[in-house]
C-alpha cells in the first residue's frame, strides 16, 4: 500500500510539473482550440454525448475570449497611463531635434559598453545612411537635421512606404506623437505628425486616427486574436498652391 501511495504521489507531482510548463499549456490550449473549431461534418459523426461535451468546451472557449478582450482593454489603459510619463521626455527630444534646446554636457555623456571597433563601424553605418547631402559645420548646425526622415528610411517596417517624393516634405517633420483614447471612450489612438513651416501645406500638425475593437465577434468568437483596427480617418491637408513656371517664361 505504501508503494502504491508513493507511486501516486510521484505521478501527481509529475503532473503538476507538466501543467506548470508554459509550452505544455500552450500545446493543450492549441489542441483545445482545434477541437472547438472542428468542422461540423466531423462533429456530426460523433456520439451525442461527445457532441454535448464539445459544446461545453465551446462555451468555455468563448468565455476565455471575452476575458482576453478585457485583458487587452486593461493593456490599453496601461499604455495611456505610461504615455503620460513618456510625454515630458519626448517633448525634450523634440526640442533637441529642432534645436530649440541645447543639451548640457552631462546630458550628452553616453558610455557605451561595446568595443571601440563596433562603435566606429556603427558611426560609419549611420554616416552612410544619413540623408543630409552636405554635413554642416558645428557652427552652422542646428538640432539634428533630417532626424525623422533618417529614421523612417532606416526602419524596415516604415521605409517601404517612404517614396522619393515624400522626402522633401519629411525633412520638415519635427515630431511624431501617439495619443490614446481617454477613459470611457471607444478604443482608438491618433498619430500626430508635427511639421515646421514649409512650402507644401499650411497645416503644422497632420493627424490620423485609428479606431479599434477589442471584443470577440458574436458570429465567430473563436477567431478573436486581440484588438484589431476597424477604421481609420486622416485629417484634411491644406495644400499650398504651387505655381509651376514654364521654362520658356523664366
Amino acid at each position: 500500500m505504501e508503494g502504491n501511495k508513493n507511486a501516486g504521489d510521484k505521478k501527481d507531482k509529475l503532473a503538476d510539473q507538466i501543467m506548470q510548463n508554459p509550452q505544455v499549456l500552450a500545446a493543450l490550449q492549441e489542441r483545445l482550440d482545434s477541437v472547438s473549431q472542428t468542422p461540423s461534418s466531423y462533429i456530426e459523426t460523433l456520439p451525442k454525448a461527445v457532441k454535448r461535451r464539445i459544446n461545453a468546451l465551446k462555451q468555455l472557449q468563448e468565455k476565455c475570449a471575452h476575458i482576453e478582450a478585457k485583458f487587452y482593454e486593461e493593456v490599453h489603459e496601461l499604455e495611456r497611463k505610461y504615455a503620460a510619463l513618456y510625454e515630458p521626455l519626448f517633448a525634450k527630444r523634440m526640442f533637441i531635434v529642432t534645436g530649440e534646446v541645447e543639451p548640457t554636457d552631462d546630458e550628452c555623456e553616453w558610455h557605451s559598453g561595446g568595443e571601440e571597433e563596433e562603435k566606429e563601424k556603427l558611426a560609419e553605418d549611420v554616416k552612410n545612411k544619413m540623408t543630409i547631402s552636405d554635413t554642416p559645420s558645428a557652427e552652422d548646425s542646428k538640432g539634428i537635421p533630417d532626424f525623422w526622415l533618417t529614421i523612417f528610411k532606416n526602419v524596415d517596417m516604415i521605409n517601404i512606404s517612404v517614396q522619393e517624393h515624400d522626402e522633401p516634405i519629411l525633412k520638415h517633420l519635427q515630431d511624431v506623437k501617439v495619443k490614446f483614447s481617454g477613459p470611457g471612450q471607444a478604443m482608438s489612438f491618433t498619430l500626430e505628425f508635427q511639421f515646421g513651416p514649409n512650402e507644401y501645406f499650411n497645416n503644422l500638425v497632420l493627424t490620423k486616427t485609428y479606431k479599434m475593437k477589442s471584443e470577440p465577434d458574436s458570429a465567430d468568437p473563436f477567431s478573436f486574436e486581440g484588438p484589431e483596427i476597424i477604421d481609420c480617418e486622416g485629417c484634411t491637408i491644406d495644400w499650398k498652391k504651387r505655381v509651376k513656371i514654364s521654362p520658356l517664361k523664366q
